[in-house]
């Protein structure tokens, strides 16, 4: 069943998704950063994903094909959590469910687990919920880039494998952000001090003591956004049921430098 895109009027705006393959649903929530979207961070797996699961990767509100929230704030957790839990409840509406979540996507795929009993499994990688002061490069990555030059740079602190990012994948980043006035809304996201933004990805202990959903934890060795022992080994230890897999040779976006590895993980998360 091959990968189809949707759209659907939500709230005040409307939501970008990608869906295929047949089976257990697995929800897909990408990161933050500048340009990011469902077909970029998960353009290695989730093709192969669908495969073996019914893929649902969605675009946050305020990013790739999706629509822009019309009003600040437009950094909107609870709106994302909401975008979640419609979308699920309208493609997957009974039995269990998973979600994987990357960076900013990890932390909403907590915060819907937390509030959607049915979600029963739960995949994060480089994910933030556990990370308590911000890093240069995630306050980096939470502005736009002047050029093609600065994304560059900005991408081989975050990125250790080289090879994903090409000519190509830089100039389909850069003409997005340019696109319509976004570097202009993206930066209004992120404005003020970034540290805002991490404090209120931080789930209270209480709260994530409470987690049914089985977790398993994908973490760069290398990750200069969110660093192993200050972001993963944090978050883990907050949670009931966690696995934790430590990626060697590997920064943030462990599906884009090690989609083989990153896939054999998900399948045995999963199913």
């Amino acid at each position: 069943m091959p990968v189809k895109e949707h759209d659907v009027a939500f709230e005040d705006t409307k939501i970008h998704w990608y869906e295929g393959g047949k089976g257990f649903p697995l929800l897909m929530i990408h990161g933050s950063g500048p340009g990011t979207a469902s077909a970029t961070n998960w353009a290695h797996v989730m093709d192969p994903l669908s495969r073996h699961y019914h893929v649902i990767a969605m675009d946050l509100v305020g990013y790739g094909k999706s629509g822009r929230k019309p009003q600040r704030p437009y950094f909107d957790l609870k709106m994302w959590v909401r975008q979640g839990q419609f979308l699920l409840d309208r493609v997957a509406p009974k039995g269990p469910v998973g979600i994987v979540g990357h960076s900013l996507g990890g932390a909403i795929a907590l915060m819907i687990a937390l509030e959607t009993p049915r979600v029963s499994k739960l995949v994060l990688q480089g994910s933030l919920g556990g990370q308590e002061r911000i890093t240069r490069p995630i306050a980096q990555s939470w502005r736009v880039p002047k050029d093609a030059a600065a994304f560059k740079v900005f991408y081989r602190d975050v990125i250790k494998v080289r090879a994903p990012l090409t000519e190509a994948f830089v100039r389909e980043r850069m003409a997005l952000l340019k696109k319509d006035g976004y570097d202009k809304y993206f930066n209004a996201m992120f404005a003020g001090d970034k540290q805002q933004y991490v404090d209120q990805t931080m789930i209270p202990r209480r709260s994530l003591a409470k987690l049914k959903a089985e977790t398993t934890m994908i973490h760069g060795a290398d990750d200069t956004c969110i660093p192993f022992e200050d972001g993963a080994l944090r978050l883990a230890a907050r949670l009931p049921k966690v696995d934790l897999i430590r990626l060697a040779d590997c920064g943030h976006p462990c599906s884009f430098e090690q989609p083989r590895k990153f896939m054999e993980l998900v399948k045995m998360a999963i199913g």
